[in-house]
């Protein structure tokens, strides 16, 4: 827990993260001081937004915090509890990831009670003997625009891995743009190797120009 927030400390230039002020320890445990955010969580701002944003409204707001979780991924750190539960607005309009956690909070059967968010949690986070990573991240920034722009809560991952009921984006709401809604599907793909593996590469698929249809 101290390293990880020692960690987040030095990432205080990471605008778009809730930012780290002072780690220290005390009664026989470590205690981390956050930044408190002026505003509310994305699950919240969603109701108040019927339910879902635009691609136009999501190409506004989600670009900063997409290129802080790659930045926060080059520094080493990986969230593991991407949600619109731990996704801020601010009053400036401005998005905010808080909630970071040690890996073994965020990993079933693991010697501590976990905290999956369910939907968004990557299919690897329910066994402790898969392997973590950038892509874990991935999944969950997939997950969170899937519900950002169907209105829809994806289903959970566990539940998936029998019968996958994930409908494409595009079946769900016939305004997400084809090659947004195909990159959102592979980044949450279920196995780890077919899914993309880094948000630079998520980031450069979902904002990729259609190519022009040459008849």
């Amino acid at each position: 827990f101290a390293e990880l927030y020692k960690g987040l400390m030095k990432s205080r230039g990471m605008t778009h993260l809730q930012a780290v002020t002072d780690v220290f320890a005390a009664n026989n445990t470590a205690y981390a001081v956050c930044e408190y955010i002026d505003g509310i969580t994305l699950k919240s701002y969603l109701t108040t937004s019927a339910g879902e944003l635009t691609w136009e409204q999501v190409k506004e707001l989600f670009p900063p915090i997409l290129t802080t979780l790659s930045l926060m991924h080059s520094a080493g750190i990986v969230h593991r509890g991407i949600s619109p539960d731990t996704i801020f607005v601010t009053d400036k309009m401005e998005l905010k990831l808080a909630g970071f956690a040690i890996p073994a909070a965020r990993t079933a059967n693991t010697e501590i009670v976990c905290e999956l968010y369910s939907g968004y949690a990557a299919p690897e986070q329910y066994s402790p003997s898969n392997r973590h990573g950038t892509w874990t991240d991935v999944y969950g920034i997939a997950a969170v625009l899937y519900r950002v722009l169907t209105g829809s809560m994806p289903p959970e991952a566990i539940s998936r891995v029998d019968s996958d009921s994930l409908l494409e984006p595009l079946i769900v709401n016939r305004n997400v743009p084809p090659n947004v809604s195909k990159v959102i599907m592979k980044g949450m793909e279920l196995d780890v190797d077919s899914r993309t593996q880094t948000v630079t590469d998520f980031v450069n698929r979902l904002f990729e120009q259609p190519k022009p249809v040459i008849r």
